[in-house]
């Protein structure tokens, strides 16, 4: 089978990932690419030299038919996709930005600042939390990528609250790398401002609070959540401590849980008792590592993860769910990675 794939916003952090990713995928051939300031480009601008890669050049979108691409991927930046997704009639597309992440124009518009052009679309798209939402991908033409916060958090959570009656209490302390800011220019990410420092950012205003929130809402689960982002000065990961109260049950019975749920996932990774999540350990991968932990004093569970924000909280995800649409090996392409940038 020979799926034909194009990038939207391939010069973007995430867009250079998600290249190097299909490059080496064996149901895939990249047909065309592109991009805005980058038009005129040779593919091997964006990707290592061991990728293999036709000599295609970056192009703008505007002129293009796309009635032979086969699957759009957009790693457009929000607000752009919704503008000109008519144009782009794509068979299956798979959005990496938060366009189409919400059920509800309204609560876009909210976090966004902008008006969404095409609210009737929002129902035709999937929330492609892979390893939550398997079936319902298998069976959609679009679907919108979770973010990279909301990957880390979802994956460990939603099997766990879906076990506990009681209205829990959730805090969830999350550091991320600088990738995760992509390319635009910001004072506050510059090097002298972010080498040895760290800092929380969007204190109770970060726009993954509602993206996670909506999402366990949708599993009938009720709960208090308190979100606060960090900022560390690394290039890329994503480490998330869950603290979890009130939850009546213990670390072991989490286990089994989580164990239970993901018994067949290739790339959730539940480590031996005791053992730390550490950003080592997964830069590079599609993987979720992640662990538990029991305070039986305050009663208190602590759920680490740990993910590459850039694969398994963007472009890795997207393959992933690429995979899942076309009944492919779900591992297909993910389990060796070269990292880009």
């Amino acid at each position: 089978m020979g799926i034909k794939a194009a990038i939207l916003g391939v010069s973007g952090y995430t867009g250079q990932q998600l290249l190097s990713i299909l490059s080496n995928h064996s149901n895939v051939e990249i047909t065309a690419i592109f991009g805005k300031k980058s038009v005129g480009k040779n593919i091997r601008d964006f990707v290592s030299k061991d990728s293999n890669l036709s000599e295609l050049k970056v192009q703008d979108y505007v002129n293009y038919n796309f009635k032979d691409i086969d699957i759009v991927f957009s790693c457009l930046p929000h607000n752009t996709l919704q503008k000109i997704i008519k144009k782009i009639n794509a068979k299956k597309l798979i959005d990496l930005s938060a366009d189409f992440r919400f059920q509800s124009s309204k609560k876009y518009e909210e976090l966004y600042n902008y008006q969404h052009t095409n609210p009737q679309m929002l129902k035709k798209f999937t929330y492609g939390l892979s390893e939550i939402n398997k079936t319902k991908i298998k069976n959609s033409n679009f679907v919108a990528n979770p973010g990279c916060y909301p990957t880390s958090v979802l994956i460990p959570l939603i099997p766990i609250l879906k076990n506990i009656k009681n209205k829990s209490s959730i805090i969830i302390d999350a550091k991320s790398g600088l990738s995760g800011a992509g390319k635009t220019l910001n004072d506050s990410n510059l090097f002298v401002e972010t080498n040895e420092n760290i800092r929380p950012y969007k204190v109770f205003t970060h726009r993954h609070y509602p993206e996670i929130m909506e999402k366990i809402e949708e599993n009938n689960i009720d709960c208090e959540l308190t979100f606060t982002p960090h900022l560390i000065p690394i290039s890329r990961g994503i480490l998330s401590t869950i603290y979890l109260k009130n939850i009546n049950i213990n670390s072991k019975r989490i286990r089994d849980i989580l164990k239970k749920k993901y018994h067949e996932d290739y790339f959730v990774e539940i480590l031996s008792e005791g053992v730390m999540p550490s950003l080592k350990g997964i830069i590079g991968t599609n993987k979720i590592s992640l662990n538990i932990f029991e305070d039986t004093t305050s009663k208190t569970i602590v759920i680490i993860s740990a993910i590459d924000n850039l694969i398994k909280g963007a472009a890795g995800q997207a393959v992933q769910n690429m995979n899942l649409m076309y009944n492919l090996n779900v591992t297909e392409s993910l389990k060796v990675i070269s990292m880009v940038p």
